[in-house]
């Protein structure tokens, strides 16, 4: 079975009329355990991913909190009036996460990467990758409800908070004829669990290859 590292995936919301205390920091030495279920072509795997919210450190009066992934890599959270900030280090200047307030059509612009298209295609011959895109990608996320209820591994959980995302990619080179890249991706968020579920299709315009991804949460525990 596969480790896969769920990037980039926090576990941290803030709701709509709701002190930001309920949702983050939801406390430490707590574990999330995901089942990762990808589709690229005909080929279908399935793998796990451990995340783990480490002991929150301070650094020029500023908390952040370290989230260590399954990779072995640690990403900080820290948060100030613009939203939730990420970075790779304790770092006030990093990328806007999930902007604050958070409230339906909330909207804001997040760097992404192309996750499931960015290697070798079962259809490919040879070394060639299936797409050299160097500029920076950012999605646009949108709230679009605050009352769904979902179904994963680890339970049902009610009144979600989901965020619909999505990017158009031009292909500056043309790859196998490719002319872009569409990415669709939506989240679904617990109060006082952080992500549940995850869904990710990339596909290439014209369509020729597509690849899709789910992510369920099946344990969250806290130590």
């Amino acid at each position: 079975m596969k480790l896969y590292l769920i990037f980039p995936l926090i576990l941290l919301l803030l709701g709509c009329g709701k002190t930001s205390s309920e949702y983050f920091p939801l406390g430490e030495n707590i574990k999330w355990e995901y089942r990762i279920q990808k589709e690229l072509g005909n080929n279908q795997n399935e793998g796990k991913s451990i995340i783990a919210q480490l002991d929150r450190v301070k650094e020029g009066g500023v908390y952040y909190f370290p989230y260590l992934y399954a990779n072995g890599e640690t990403l900080y959270y820290n948060k100030n009036e613009s939203g939730i900030k990420l970075s790779s280090s304790p770092d006030q200047n990093g990328q806007i996460f999930i902007k604050t307030p958070i409230e339906i059509n909330s909207n804001w612009l997040r760097e992404t990467r192309i996750e499931l298209l960015n290697s070798r295609h079962e259809s490919f011959a040879g070394g060639e990758s299936f797409i050299s895109q160097g500029e920076k990608i950012f999605l646009e996320n949108t709230v679009t409800s605050f009352d769904e209820t979902i179904t994963v591994p680890a339970g049902v959980f009610s009144n979600t908070m989901r965020i619909d995302s999505s990017v158009s990619i031009t292909v500056k080179e043309r790859t196998r004829g490719i002319d872009a890249i569409q990415i669709e991706q939506t989240e679904w968020y617990a109060r006082g669990v952080g992500l549940i579920k995850r869904t990710r299709r990339e596909l290439s315009v014209p369509e020729k290859y597509n690849a899709t991804q789910v992510t369920e949460l099946i344990r969250f525990e806290r130590d």
